[in-house]
């Protein structure tokens, strides 16, 4: 008699598709090209997903999510708002905070709150891999750095103010505020723009950030600001 083993096949670990694991998974996939919209700074295209479409995602993505205003403080001429972004998973809740920074004085759509909020709240969700691609710049090219000479334009192309004859010497006794210089570096580096380059366009005596007057800092901020 011929005994017959039989391979006895073995149980496939199920898959716990609400751990945090499978969540961020989730989370980390690319967006649909349908909620990506496109705005200008400093002169470049910056692809960019609305704060409701992005709370659909989560919706879609996250069994269970939530938010909250963790901090709202003024920055000298800037309204800072921090917002923590919670998701609930079979490992525990999981926390981001983002950092949202707005000029009081802000002269383009919105108001300062509703946009510092917006910025905290994109800011969250990249930090759970949400839109982390729209975040990334690409590596400096020819094609994407702004070269001196070449004016720069803000919002639907247009220069938002008179600018300041000069730059280190324009109101040399005021200098640019520390807020101011937080603020402008930040859209700078969000514009993925050459500092060096965009210095000399516009002010040629002014060789670092750090050298511009409270009334030159505050133009360019306007010039990047969207």
């Amino acid at each position: 008699m011929t005994n017959t083993a039989t391979k006895q096949q073995e149980a496939s670990p199920a898959i716990d598709e609400f751990s945090f694991s499978a969540i961020r998974a989730r989370l980390a996939a690319p967006i649909d090209a349908k909620y990506i919209s496109i705005k200008n700074l400093g002169g470049r295209d910056i692809p960019f997903v609305n704060i409701t479409d992005m709370k659909d995602i989560l919706d879609e993505r996250v069994p269970v999510w939530e938010s909250h205003v963790a901090e709202v403080k003024q920055i000298g001429e800037n309204l800072c708002v921090v917002v923590r972004l919670s998701i609930h998973t079979t490992d525990g809740v999981f926390s981001q905070d983002g950092t949202g920074l707005e000029m009081l004085n802000v002269n383009s759509y919105g108001d300062p709150f509703s946009n510092a909020y917006a910025q905290a709240f994109r800011r969250a969700c990249e930090g759970f891999a949400l839109g982390r691609d729209l975040w990334r710049k690409p590596h400096p090219t020819a094609g994407n750095i702004q070269t001196a000479g070449t004016p720069l334009s803000g919002p639907a192309g247009r220069r938002p103010q008179v600018k300041p004859t000069q730059g280190k010497a324009d109101n040399a006794h005021e200098p640019a505020t520390p807020a101011q210089l937080v603020l402008l570096n930040r859209k700078i580096s969000e514009a993925g723009i050459d500092p060096t380059a965009l210095l000399q366009t516009e002010f040629a005596d002014v060789a670092a950030v750090g050298e511009l007057s409270k009334r030159a800092a505050s133009y360019l901020i306007d010039l990047l600001i969207a």
